[in-house]
């Protein structure tokens, strides 16, 4: 785990320091109304028509991630849950509060995104990986990458591989319609959790449509007005944290700008070199006059990067908390100097829930070999745990019962030895003679416990199906998962439930039993 996100949860003053406030400072009174940017309010309620209208002075707690494929891990889900909850609980005190998605469709590193892993049936971890046919989508954003038949194929593989139940075929349908009805990646990301969420008032923010883009130009001219200004700050900041003990997780070279530029179709970096912008791969050097014009003659083209978006984001609406996981904790940590250079208030940054989703089946048997989650995620040597709690092993059992003797047999040998004189290096052989003894004895109590192939054989099996469920590819299942994992079997109705079950409030990972 991320050192700053552990001292941030923790209460650590010296992680506390690096932001505006404290988690808990959110519910310390009433949340204030806003503004949000012009015609950002019309442009959410033209999306989600059946739900409550947004007047466009409500406070907001918002959180945000890449559009991976079927909605991409489980800790996706979870920042959405928690965005819910916290926006509940703070309209309970008062004012209306809005609980938006920022569906990060800008974002161009389609490897991160393309792959979505799933629990089958069988205890295993089925892997599809999306790559379009014939064309090369490098650099290009999500909201432009297209989809194709072959994620039809996918649908019906893992409504076909995962657990399933009477909710499967609703689910299929969807699944399908939605691609049908979707363009690209951010279309369809944007679409299933549409779906996830129905229930709730969570909104999704489009930052790539046109009312986006002009909303956040202001921003955008300031930044170009003032070439490199944010690049600095981020390195001292990043220096301070490094003084402090933590990674500094957002490096840039000095010429490096923080907005991208689109050009073909592809999102380019930029920079400024000898009193000129540059845009990467493109030959033309362009004055601040000039990108300040080429932005306000194309804004879709301009996009922030991952330490300018949280101050687009503030400044097109009135966010009072975002939530973030271990790592945007981490760089949010470095933004606090430009929140400031921009004169913009930094919102409170709370934690997203964790979560490990466990069955009946896995608690049972987990109880059958007394193991609890903390044990199946952190102990390596699982198979050998289990076999040893297992027993029924008569020479394991004898071995273990004579074993306290032959310690105290060579514990006193090794020992009286060591009180001799150290002729001709005796005492350092007794040393080495202890230890490859007490390596052999480990070899072969190994050897005993394994001795048993049937009992092995299904100790393995059970291990292995606790460790697809808990921690597939040797991960936490929130880093790995996919929701669809379990929403063939349980339903729509499993959102609800997660918002009704997990609690926002603790930094803790929560169980939650399917």
């Amino acid at each position: 785990m991320n050192p700053l996100y552990e001292d941030y949860i923790q209460g650590e003053e010296r992680a506390r320091g690096l932001f505006a406030r404290p988690p808990e400072s959110l519910f310390a009174g009433p949340c204030q109304e806003g503004t949000w940017a012009e015609g950002l309010a019309a442009a959410i309620n033209q999306q989600h028509p059946a739900k409550e209208t947004i007047g466009g002075r409500e406070p907001v707690v918002i959180t945000g991630q890449q559009t991976g494929l079927f909605t991409g891990p489980l800790y996706t889900i979870y920042k959405a849950v928690t965005t819910v909850q916290l926006a509940e609980r703070l309209r309970v005190n008062g004012i209306r509060c809005v609980p938006m998605f920022w569906v990060a469709g800008d974002d161009h590193d389609f490897r991160e995104t393309q792959t979505a892993h799933f629990l089958t049936k069988r205890h295993e971890i089925l892997s599809l990986t999306y790559s379009p046919r014939d064309q090369d989508i490098q650099n290009m954003p999500m909201y432009r990458v297209p989809l194709n038949d072959e994620i039809h194929t996918f649908i019906d593989r893992i409504a076909q591989e995962c657990r399933g139940s009477e909710y499967t075929a609703p689910t299929c349908q969807f699944l399908h319609r939605s691609l049908e009805e979707s363009d690209t990646m951010a279309d369809w990301f944007t679409a299933l959790m549409t779906q996830l969420f129905a229930e709730s008032d969570l909104r999704f923010f489009r930052p790539w449509e046109r009312q986006a883009r002009l909303a956040a130009v202001p921003l955008l001219a300031r930044e170009i007005a003032h070439p490199l200004a944010t690049t600095r700050l981020l390195q001292e900041r990043g220096a301070y944290m490094a003084s402090l003990g933590y990674p500094v997780p957002i490096q840039r070279d000095k010429g490096a700008c923080n907005f991208f530029v689109e050009c073909a179709g592809r999102r380019k970096n930029v920079y400024y070199q000898d009193g000129q912008y540059l845009i990467g791969g493109q030959m033309e050097r362009l004055t601040v006059d000039a990108m300040l014009a080429l932005l306000h003659e194309a804004p879709e083209r301009f996009s922030p990067n991952v330490a300018l978006r949280p101050i687009v984001q503030q400044q097109l609406f009135p966010a009072v908390a975002y939530v973030a996981g271990p790592g945007e904790v981490a760089y949010w940590a470095q933004l606090q100097p430009l929140f400031d250079h921009f004169e913009t208030a930094m919102p409170v940054v709370y934690p997203r829930t964790r979560c490990l989703l466990t069955t009946r089946k896995a608690n049972q048997l987990m109880q059958q070999y007394g193991f609890d989650a903390a044990t199946v995620l952190s102990d390596d040597d699982l198979l050998a745990r289990a076999l040893r709690q297992g027993g029924g092993n008569p020479a394991l059992k004898r071995f273990e019962q004579l074993y306290p003797q032959f310690e105290d047999a060579l514990t006193r040998l090794t020992r009286g030895i060591g009180e001799c004189d150290d002729l001709h290096g005796v005492v350092r052989a007794s040393r080495q003679f202890e230890r490859r003894t007490r390596m052999n004895v480990e070899r072969f109590k190994r050897r005993l416990l394994y001795a048993d192939t049937e009992k092995r054989r299904t100790a393995e099996a059970r291990v292995e199906r606790l460790r697809a469920l808990m921690t597939p590819r040797h991960m936490p299942q929130e880093r790995v998962l996919s929701v669809f994992s379990f929403i063939f079997e349980h339903g729509w109705p499993l959102i609800t439930r997660m918002q009704q079950v997990l609690e926002p409030d603790t930094v803790e990972l929560q169980e939650m039993e399917l």
